[in-house]
C-alpha cells in the first residue's frame, strides 16, 4: 500500500519548513520596508500565505519572528563572511598586506553582488538605525567575525603606530563604506555621477577600499 506523502512524517517536515521559510521570507521584506512597530502582524501572515496561527506555531509572536528573520540573515552573512575571515587570518599568503587587500576586496564583492538581497539590506539597515536586539544577532552572529579579524590583522600591518580608538575607527570606515554601497546606492551614484555601477566603476571602487584600507595605514604605496 502506498503511503500518502502529505500524510508521511517527512511529508509534514517539508511542508512545516517551506511555511516557515515563507514566514521569514514575509517578515525581512516587512520589516525591512516598515519596521517592527509599523508592520501588523496580520498583514505579514496574509503576505506569506501561511495565517495568523502558523506565526504562533511555528515562532510564537512577533518579536519571535522578527528575531527569527535576523537570526537567518545573520547565518547567511556569516556563510558568506566566514570564509573570508578564515583566509584572512590563516591563509597560505604570508604577506599580511596582500591578505588585507584581498579580504577587503572579497568582502566589497560580496556586498555589493547578488549574493546579498537588497531586502537583507533594508532589514540591517532598519535595524541598525532602531539599534535594538535584532540588529545585535546580525552584528554578533554575522559580522563580528570578520570584523575582528580586519582588526587584527591591521593592527600587524600598522605595526603598533595607530592601534586603540584610531584601529577602531579605521576599521568602522571602512565596514561602513561599504555597506554604504548597497544601502545608500541612489546618493553613491548622484555624489560620484554615475549613472550605474558596473564592471568598470566596481574595478575603481574597489582600488580606493584597498588604498584607504591597507595604503593609508602603512603610510606608503598600495602593495601590488
Amino acid at each position: 500500500m502506498k503511503v500518502n506523502e502529505s500524510l508521511s512524517p517527512n511529508g509534514h517536515a517539508a511542508r512545516s519548513d517551506a511555511t516557515r521559510a515563507k514566514l521569514i521570507a514575509a517578515a525581512i521584506e516587512a520589516f525591512g520596508a516598515h519596521g517592527y512597530g509599523a508592520t501588523r502582524l496580520r498583514d505579514l501572515a496574509r503576505r506569506s500565505g501561511a495565517g495568523l496561527a502558523a506565526v504562533s506555531y511555528h515562532f510564537g509572536g512577533k518579536k519571535e519572528l522578527y528575531l527569527a528573520a535576523a537570526g537567518v540573515i545573520a547565518g547567511g552573512i556569516r556563510d558568506r563572511f566566514d570564509p573570508v575571515a578564515e583566509a584572512l587570518v590563516h591563509g597560505p599568503e604570508r604577506d599580511p598586506v596582500r591578505r588585507l587587500e584581498q579580504a577587503l576586496t572579497a568582502m566589497f564583492r560580496i556586498v555589493v553582488s547578488a549574493q546579498i538581497p537588497p531586502a537583507w539590506i533594508q532589514f540591517m539597515s532598519r535595524c541598525e538605525r532602531e539599534n535594538d536586539e535584532a540588529f545585535g544577532i546580525i552584528q554578533d552572529q554575522g559580522v563580528s567575525r570578520l570584523v575582528q579579524a580586519v582588526a587584527s590583522v591591521l593592527a600587524t600591518v600598522e605595526n603598533g603606530a595607530g592601534g586603540g580608538v584610531d584601529l577602531r575607527m579605521r576599521v568602522a570606515a571602512m565596514i561602513m563604506m561599504i555597506f554604504s554601497l548597497r544601502s545608500q546606492r541612489n546618493l553613491t551614484l548622484s555624489v560620484l555621477g554615475w549613472d550605474e555601477i558596473g564592471a568598470a566603476e566596481i574595478a575603481r571602487m574597489e582600488a580606493f577600499i584597498r588604498q584607504i584600507g591597507v595604503r593609508d595605514a602603512i603610510g606608503g604605496p598600495q602593495h601590488p
